[in-house]
């Protein structure tokens, strides 16, 4: 065997070279690679991707927006799509021949790689691998191809052993091919360390993180007027009623806002500062806007404040009657907007927070009445923001399926080139020793394992 071992070393070497280096690069994540093979089954990637395509993804630390990705679909399974958006820890993805998003938006956990390159067609060659009658054709012609070799094989074999004298007494392993074994061992493992290690050498040592943090401006609006006259269910009138303005003219509105954020830590949320006014804008279809102060500029601590405001409607319902009185121009619908406006600043997670929201809730005045338009967005008032930071982070590169630090990597892989180096140095030391004695020494080296021992014809 270590003869075989010794005559075959330099090919042996390649050959493991070769395996580690397609190993590296193709391995399945299934056997703890970092590649994906995923066959297209629909058109939603055309015209670039086919049905019948076979497409590789590589696993990625991090995922950014326009990459095609590869995810895990609870019930439909692998799925390959864009990324058009994120939003709260998770992808929304969209297929680039459709016109919707995907329903199941994946966390980043549930990606499994970034798309590297594709196979046009074959997934289909495949597919067809999969069928009894091609798999039986397919195993039945790789039988006959080993079998062929292993019949030349056994018959070579064969051939060397009647042409071999066979000597009583064989010779043992020699210190010169047992140093060797250790050289070529050791010098394997250098060439595996420099090749990682020079991989390592050209990726950076860190990269630059954006870290997204999501926040809502959360506001919360309602109204509520005396029932003089009983003409409501309630004894009071309530959000979404309307207001008669020969029943009532005073309507109480009340407007809450609070900020939330996950990351928000109570110091945090406790240092926020902001201020916030509150206005209204009644407006014509022709253009004309009358504005008006229902809440001054006010500041406001922490992360959330409630404001109370004591509106006059019929007021508002005259100054529509003196309008159209002195131009002449009537119309039987106008737009009555409440407009809170509020400014907030601090800090999450140390980085710089400085927002505005600045909601529209909307009413309609007619001849007789104030009412809310029939919409069911008139009172869905939350906002969502991002706020982004950018930091540097170590960066990290994967090898054999595991995740280590670029410079972790370059440390690990500099240490065991330089002691495989330096493990190698003695035994390469004697053997160059031994083959500078004599000839007969460096025969004896360099060809052990090919000498036998021939025993006198005189003592036979």
């Amino acid at each position: 065997m270590i003869l075989f071992f010794r005559n075959n070393a330099k090919s042996i070497i390649l050959f493991l070279l070769i395996t580690l280096g397609l190993w590296y690069l193709f391995a399945p994540s299934q056997l703890a690679g970092t590649v994906s093979y995923v066959i297209v089954n629909g058109n939603s990637m055309e015209p670039e991707h086919r049905v019948g395509d076979l497409v590789l993804t590589r696993e990625k630390p991090h995922y950014d927006l326009q990459q095609k990705v590869v995810y895990q679909h609870p019930v439909v399974g692998f799925v390959f799509h864009r990324i058009v958006d994120q939003e709260k820890g998770e992808f929304i993805l969209k297929g680039d021949n459709n016109d919707w998003l995907d329903s199941y938006r994946p966390t980043e956990s549930e990606i499994l790689g970034k798309y590297w390159f594709m196979i046009p067609g074959a997934g289909d060659l495949i597919r067809k691998l999969r069928e009894p009658a091609f798999f039986t054709g397919f195993t039945i012609i790789i039988i006959l191809i080993l079998g062929s070799l292993f019949l030349v094989g056994r018959q070579e074999y064969f051939k060397k052993r009647k042409e071999r004298v066979i000597m009583k007494n064989q010779p043992t392993i020699s210190r010169g091919e047992i140093r060797q074994d250790l050289l070529l061992f050791l010098g394997i493992i250098a060439i595996v360390s420099l090749i990682l290690g020079i991989f390592a050498f050209t990726k950076p040592v860190t990269r630059i993180v954006t870290d997204t943090m999501f926040y809502t401006h959360e506001g919360d609006f309602s109204y509520t007027s005396r029932n003089k006259d009983a003409i409501y269910d309630t004894a009071t009138v309530r959000t979404g009623d309307p207001i008669y303005f020969l029943i009532t003219c005073d309507v109480l509105m009340d407007f809450n806002y609070s900020f939330s954020a996950r990351y928000l830590s109570p110091v945090e949320r406790q240092s926020l500062t902001g201020k916030y006014k509150i206005s209204a804008q009644l407006s014509d279809v022709d253009g004309w806007t009358r504005s008006f102060e229902l809440h001054p500029v006010t500041d406001f601590s922490g992360d959330s404040f409630e404001s109370k405001i004591s509106l006059d409607v019929c007021s508002i319902h005259d100054l529509i009657l003196e309008k159209e009185e002195k131009t002449g121009a009537e119309s039987r619908i106008y737009d009555f907007k409440v407009l809170p406006l509020v400014t907030i600043s601090g800090e999450m997670k140390n980085v710089a927070l400085r927002d505005t929201y600045q909601p529209v809730i909307t009413f309609q005045f007619n001849p007789t009445l104030m009412r809310m338009p029939e919409k069911e967005e008139t009172l869905l008032l939350d906002v969502e923001g991002i706020l982004t930071d950018d930091y540097v982070d170590l960066n990290t590169i994967n090898i054999f399926g595991g995740t280590v630090e670029v410079l972790r990597a370059r440390q690990i892989t500099l240490f065991v080139f330089i002691i495989s180096l330096l493990a190698a140095a003695y035994p390469a030391w004697t053997l160059i020793r031994d083959i500078r004695i004599s000839d007969i020494s460096r025969i004896q080296v360099q060809y052990h394992p090919l000498l036998v021992d021939v025993l006198d014809p005189g003592n036979i």
